[in-house]
């Protein structure tokens, strides 16, 4: 009964969704719209935005953990998959670098890893590392800072050296747990992957996951609307020129906006010189790593000491890199 309501409310977010994006064109230059108050005309354009920006790459995401749920075999994986920790690394990077998964689509896709036996840490390392290290997310970066191939660089570089930090802090954490100990709920039963396979079964597990996820997502950008429109003007003006304090607003701010992956380097480059290098680039590694949305997704999906871990690993991690490079990096 209870799946049936959220199920029920899936559907309904998305046909409100759909109703607002046909009508917001018309409604906009209609004449009553003139007493509507800007910020909330802005709020309805940014949350109408995200979510059409963000709910394809959901599906995809949705259809490619369906895909995995069906028919990837857990021992395949362990064939894949060195037993040395640092080692068992490269897979998941080398998979980050070819597939252009951004943050918007990543949750659902390693909790179907992480089921099908995918160690944890090596799941994580996917996790932070697929939505920068892909080649959409590369040459957005490149076009946004008109060209130049820098921030490229420290992107790229940082994302890495970050994401071996954050997966080995996470492998001492969690190297002696399974599965099953880090997500909520039970996994399919081992029948429903063998013995119902084809293009229905991929449709309906695609559905399945698609809704579960959409009415979190759909909160987390409810949020991160209301946070641009009311709250993101006045929180940066207390920044100053002080880097450190720069470096952790640039991460809420990231965090809080939960932009698209695809997207957030055009409005990073759009803060000029208002914040330094390093607090710039926080910003472009912070928020594809972890924001709103998605901790509201991981917490449909995991459980909660591994959902407080993983905010603080890679929150601590990120900000200190960025200030070791601010305070003897010199960039």
């Amino acid at each position: 009964m209870r799946t049936f309501i959220y199920d029920l409310i899936g559907f309904g977010f998305i046909t409100l969704l759909f109703a607002l994006f046909i009508a917001f064109p018309a409604l906009k230059y209609a004449e009553w719209t003139s007493y509507v108050p800007e910020e909330i005309t802005a709020f309805l354009t940014i949350f109408i935005s995200i979510l059409l920006e963000a709910l394809p790459f959901l599906l995809v995401g949705a259809l490619f953990s369906a895909v995995i749920g069906l028919y990837v075999k857990a021992e395949h994986i362990a064939k894949w998959i060195p037993k040395h920790p640092v080692l068992s690394l490269l897979p998941a990077l080398l998979l980050a670098c070819l597939l252009p998964i951004c943050e918007c689509a990543i949750v659902p896709v390693i909790r179907h890893f992480i089921r099908k036996g995918v160690p944890i840490h090596v799941a994580v390392a996917f996790m932070t590392a697929a939505p920068i290290l892909n080649p959409i997310v590369a040459a957005s970066t490149y076009f946004a800072f008109r060209m130049d191939a820098t921030m490229v660089g420290w992107r790229m570089g940082m994302a890495l050296l970050c994401t071996c930090v954050i997966a080995l802090m996470m492998y001492f954490l969690f190297r002696n747990q399974r599965g099953s100990d880090v997500l909520k709920g039970e996994p399919r039963e081992e029948k429903d992957h063998h013995h119902r396979k084809g293009l229905m079964s991929i449709v309906n597990h695609t559905a399945d996951d698609f809704l579960f996820m959409v009415r979190f997502f759909i909160i987390g950008a409810f949020l991160a609307s209301l946070f641009q429109v009311f709250l993101a003007r006045d929180w940066l003006a207390y920044t100053g020129d002080s880097t450190t304090l720069g470096i952790g607003m640039m991460m809420g701010l990231g965090y809080f906006l939960s932009l698209c992956s695809e997207a957030d380097a055009f409005i990073a480059a759009s803060f000029g010189r208002a914040f330094s290098f390093e607090a710039t680039l926080a910003f472009l590694l912070l928020g594809p790593m972890l924001d709103l949305k998605n901790t509201l997704m991981m917490a449909g999906m995991f459980k909660w000491r591994f959902i407080i871990w993983f905010h603080l690993i890679v929150s601590g991690v990120v900000y200190l890199a960025m200030w070791i490079l601010g305070t003897w990096g010199g960039a």
